[in-house]
């Protein structure tokens, strides 16, 4: 893991067992302008990333974060280019 990829743990309660499941969260600065070109973005994003994600539209970088099981930064990059969009991941 390097330093531009955060981990944090989130605990878990089912059938009084609690565990603990290792988030990956990385951040991209992307060319997603408008929430229409979210919303098309969506179901590739869902499918894809297999976790949560969100855009903030109104930070001059329009930054992508996703918070997932695995990290695999080059697929996300793969899909935002492929759609048109420049993406970049922002290091710390």
């Amino acid at each position: 893991m390097d330093a531009s990829t955060r981990t944090c743990f989130i605990f878990v309660r089912y059938k009084n067992i609690i565990t603990s499941i290792s988030l990956m969260v990385m951040v991209f600065k992307t060319s997603v302008q408008t929430t229409a070109e979210v919303r098309n973005l969506a179901p590739l994003l869902d499918h894809t990333v297999g976790g949560r994600w969100n855009f903030d539209l109104d930070d001059c970088d329009k930054v992508l974060r996703i918070e997932c099981p695995l990290s695999d930064r080059d697929t996300v990059i793969a899909l935002l280019e492929q759609q048109g969009y420049a993406c970049a991941e922002l290091r710390d």
